[in-house]
């Protein structure tokens, strides 16, 4: 007796919808990292790890600490949303909705052990908001942040996707 489960599968989908999510775990990291501008703007006025940290209060580095794991757990919100999209477009066109817990178990994954940054795939990704970059780290965050939201978007509802799954 074979394994329903992998039965039902559909590759295409999977491939495309989990670009998807990696986009938007990495939009919504971007836009993440706003929630605290006036740590940025010290990042940016600095420079280098030693020496911004040296400017900070004891209070100030209880707020980097929960910074940081805000901006950590923005990927993981990521995840979920492009899996909930996932889930909600394969319900949509009648596709079993097994495909979009691969999706999700493998946005899970990149997220976890953190593959992004071990490649240079968010280096070519992000290099977008390098345009913006007279504007500081804002605009860059922005733009990048805008550009991979557009292209997750376009990805799960496009059309030509579509067709082509």
């Amino acid at each position: 007796m074979q394994n329903k489960f992998f039965e039902v599968l559909n590759i295409r989908i999977i491939a495309f919808h989990f670009l998807g999510t990696i986009l938007l775990l990495l939009s919504i990291r971007q836009f993440a990292f706003f929630i605290n501008i006036d740590l940025l703007k010290m990042v940016e006025q600095y420079g280098n790890e030693i020496s911004w940290k040296a400017h900070l209060s004891l209070d100030q580095k209880d707020m980097v600490i929960k910074y940081l794991s805000m901006v950590h757990q923005a990927g993981f919100f990521g995840v979920l949303l492009g899996g909930m999209i996932s889930a909600y477009i394969c319900w949509r066109n009648f596709v079993h909705t097994n495909n979009a817990m691969v999706v999700i178990v493998l946005g899970y994954i990149v997220y976890r052990f953190d593959l992004l940054a071990l490649s240079d795939i968010q280096t070519l990704l992000l290099y977008p908001g390098m345009i913006a970059k007279a504007n500081g780290l804002a605009g860059i965050l922005l733009i990048n942040g805008i550009y991979l939201l557009g292209c997750a978007v376009l990805i799960f509802f496009s059309r030509l996707t579509k067709r082509f799954v």
